[in-house]
């Protein structure tokens, strides 16, 4: 479909007397035999040539001389061809010079396999910069000098770590160092498009870890991440084979792509550990983290405000940080169960048993399968008592404030949410209790004391 509708669109820009390619990302992934992303084109067409030759178009970027144009509900960006002035402000350029040809154009572009063109009409590729070779050898190299290139936006450093580990590229002699002399200008970036880069990254990547060594070793984690560098060459002890640093990349790792919360929380939950590390007494070589989950928890407080993650990422993100320590066994009764499903949240259970699963798989210990059948064994008590319908929640009480009020005679007042939830807790030690009348009586009975 996107090749077709390529064709349509570079034939109808043609018919108006103006060139017309596919450039970027999908003609990259195009070449790799990768899915492919949104398709944009480049064109001599100045903005209101295009706008005055599709029906279905957006003004979604004039100032820099972008379009985009709908069709059959598919959006195309179209860019003209232009030149960049300097980039003061290290993300955007200060001015914009358009021009006529598609090669003047792909020389403003970060790395080379992200400058070819491709003419869908005579099916030939515009590759002035040799990225269909960098393809084929799997290389990450910038547009002419490296230093200019991420001088003038701080963000390709960011994507430079993500297409490290997204397309498994290696950088070329020197890439890093020149990353390494402007990793600096990153604080320069917005917080909300560092955000983006590293999701993006954890999103797609098969393993994150490669991006994120390379972000190590080019000074890149140092500036976004700071919070991690404590990690690197903290020991741990004999249930782990690997230091906290790459613990956590193969926790990352191990949760499946796609899962990108899940792995922002892999990333996250042994936070605290350096901050809490404390020498075994018995065992001067290994290293004890008593309380680590809630530094882990205010740290990743910390990321979040920073990276202004959502309300709801937050929430998710900081509740399996809070609870990737709690290993439920045989000894726990249905009750303990209970509590636990309301610590982690029905909805997050999913996320929960997959954090689990990748933090035991990251511990690269000889026990590690016999851990993961525990986990097996936990799963199936925990859906076994969701299954039965355990109130996990208020709303899941068999009457709610409204009922206490009327039943107990008492206006509304701050002696009722902790009424509730009281009665929640009462019900969670014993699900049969879950009655109108049983709830009132015990009601009453606080109420009195």
């Amino acid at each position: 479909m996107s090749a077709a509708l390529a064709r349509a669109l570079c034939q109808q820009l043609r018919q108006a007397g103006h060139s017309a390619f596919v450039a970027g990302g999908w003609v990259r992934d195009q070449l790799l035999e990768r899915p492919s992303g949104d398709l944009d084109l480049a064109t001599s067409a100045h903005p209101e040539h295009v706008m005055a030759l599709f029906d279905r178009v957006h003004p979604t970027g004039l100032k820099h001389g972008t379009v985009t144009v709908v069709v059959a509900d598919q959006p195309v960006e179209i860019t003209t061809y232009r030149a960049e002035g300097d980039y003061s402000d290290a993300r955007r350029p200060d001015q914009i010079t358009f021009l006529d040809r598609i090669e003047e154009d792909l020389k403003r572009r970060d790395f080379t396999v992200n400058a070819i063109a491709w003419d869908p009409i005579e099916d030939r590729y515009i590759d002035p910069f040799d990225g269909i070779a960098d393809l084929q050898t799997l290389t990450l190299r910038c547009v002419g000098c490296a230093e200019d290139r991420f001088g003038e936006d701080a963000l390709r450093l960011l994507r430079a770590m993500r297409f490290a580990a997204t397309h498994y590229l290696m950088p070329v002699a020197g890439l890093e160092e020149a990353m390494r002399s402007q990793a600096h200008r990153l604080v320069l970036i917005a917080p909300e498009r560092v955000e983006r880069e590293l999701s993006l990254l954890l999103e797609r990547a098969e393993r994150p870890s490669v991006g994120l060594n390379f972000g190590l070793r080019a000074g890149l984690i140092e500036q976004v991440l700071p919070e991690l560098m404590p990690l690197v060459g903290q020991a741990q002890n004999r249930f782990h084979a690997y230091d906290c640093w790459d613990h956590t990349l193969a926790a990352v790792d191990a949760v499946p792509a796609g899962q990108t919360n899940v792995r922002w929380a892999a990333l996250l939950h042994d936070l605290g550990k350096p901050p809490s590390a404390e020498q075994h007494p018995d065992r001067p070589d290994e290293y004890r983290f008593f309380g680590h989950e809630q530094l882990s928890v205010e740290l990743t407080q910390v990321i979040a405000e920073r990276l202004r993650f959502s309300g709801a990422r937050r929430a998710l993100i900081s509740a399996l940080v809070a609870t990737h320590m709690l290993h439920p066994n045989d000894e726990w009764g249905d009750a303990a169960i209970r509590r636990l499903l309301r610590k982690i949240g029905p909805e997050r259970l999913d996320d929960f048993l997959s954090l689990k699963r990748a933090d035991i798989r990251a511990k690269g210990t000889e026990d590690v399968g016999d851990l993961l059948v525990g986990v097996e064994a936990i799963e199936s008590r925990l859906r076994s008592e969701l299954a039965r319908g355990a109130a996990l929640s208020r709303h899941d009480l068999a009457i709610d404030g409204t009922d206490l009020c009327q039943a107990l005679d008492r206006a509304a007042g701050p002696w009722l949410g902790p009424l509730l939830a009281l009665l929640l807790d009462w019900v969670t030690e014993d699900p049969t209790r879950n009655r109108t009348d049983a709830l009132l009586a015990r009601a009453k009975q606080e109420l009195a004391n």
